[in-house]
């Protein structure tokens, strides 16, 4: 087995101090000691010649970069299938990251004994190794993000996020145009009764679309009293007729699964849409499904997510002592499907 080159075999063969080798290798801000261009090639060649790979750790003790971004997650989402909705997020990353020459390494064993994973650890950021991490998913842990911010560690979430306390740095989806877009859609097709279903309120991502709603219904004056909370236990084929007979002829739902309980619903009913109704979602499909309908929708800019939170997070890299937070907003894509038509009369 070969012997481990240490850092000592590096200044030997370079004719210099260990401390030298450091300073050059492990590049720390702020190092006292001045490395000249010849020296600094000598210990390069050293470097090179022996096969010296300098430790990850000690680099980031010392302050330098390890150009490694961590990727963490507060519930499983791996192994991905190529239709799972993380999947285009971390092409997105992949594909950025190598393009600027950074590693990814991926955190997913930080899980106390009473379950839910944790960045911390016995007190212990499990971070360390990474120049900074990027977090998606769901279920996250405000608290500990707001900790990470006070401590100054860099950090960029995939969607928009706000924190009890500071402000943390994201690339999110305008949620809030694109829902206004499709309710400009459907009132471009003679649809004046547009009811909005959606589950509870819990995260940022539900609030931009229902913020998206109450101004399109503000600005057409149509008021906001069409938006109604769809649980598990609401019977949807009792409540559809009801508002039909209240004159709705369009529905928007918060993603597609209350879709596909609208349509079986309507199955049971003998209605079709966009015949009897029309109805679209806001958003792309959160799993895969063996038959999906061809939803009027608005595709969300998964992949380029991923790549501009590589580039934000570099941002925070490059400048720590920048006035941050970084934040990105992309446009979503508008899909016009088949699940939406004229108003029908009635």
């Amino acid at each position: 087995m070969r012997q481990k080159i240490r850092i000592s075999d590096v200044a030997k063969a370079a004719g210099v101090s260990a401390a030298t080798v450091s300073a050059v290798v492990n590049n720390p801000p702020g190092s006292q000691i001045r490395v000249g261009a010849a020296t600094r090639q000598r210990i390069w060649d050293a470097v090179h010649a022996l096969g010296y790979v300098p430790n990850p750790v000690a680099r980031s003790l010392a302050g330098g970069k390890n150009h490694i971004i961590g990727i963490f997650t507060y519930e499983p989402i791996f192994p991905l299938e190529y239709h799972n909705f993380y999947y285009p997020f971390l092409i997105g990353l992949e594909e950025e990251a190598q393009a600027r020459g950074y590693d990814l390494l991926l955190f997913t064993s930080a899980t106390p004994p009473g379950g839910g994973r944790s960045v911390y650890r016995q007190g212990a950021n499990r971070l360390s190794l990474a120049d900074g991490v990027i977090f998606l998913g769901l279920n996250e842990n405000k608290e500990e993000l707001a900790t990470l911010v006070e401590e100054g560690y860099p950090i960029v979430f995939i969607g928009r996020r706000e924190l009890p306390r500071g402000e943390i740095s994201y690339t999110a989806a305008d949620y809030v145009q694109a829902t206004a877009e499709i309710y400009s859609h459907l009132t471009g097709l003679g649809h004046r009764q547009i009811a909005y279903l959606h589950t509870s309120i819990t995260n940022e991502s539900k609030v931009d679309r229902m913020q998206g709603y109450l101004r399109s219904t503000a600005a057409s004056h149509a008021g906001s009293g069409l938006a109604w909370r769809i649980d598990s236990q609401v019977a949807l084929a009792e409540r559809l007729p009801q508002w039909l007979a209240q004159g709705v002829t369009a529905f928007m739902v918060e993603d597609d699964d209350l879709g596909m309980r609208l349509l079986s619903a309507s199955d049971a009913l003998g209605l079709t849409t966009p015949q009897d109704f029309s109805l679209a979602v806001l958003g792309d499909p959160l799993g895969l499904r063996e038959e999906t309908p061809a939803w009027t929708t608005f595709r969300i800019p998964r992949r380029a997510m991923g790549a501009g939170a590589v580039a934000l997070l570099l941002q925070l890299l490059d400048n720590p002592e920048g006035s941050g937070p970084y934040r990105q907003t992309i446009v979503c894509e508008f899909a016009p499907g088949t699940t939406t038509g004229p108003a029908p009369s009635r």
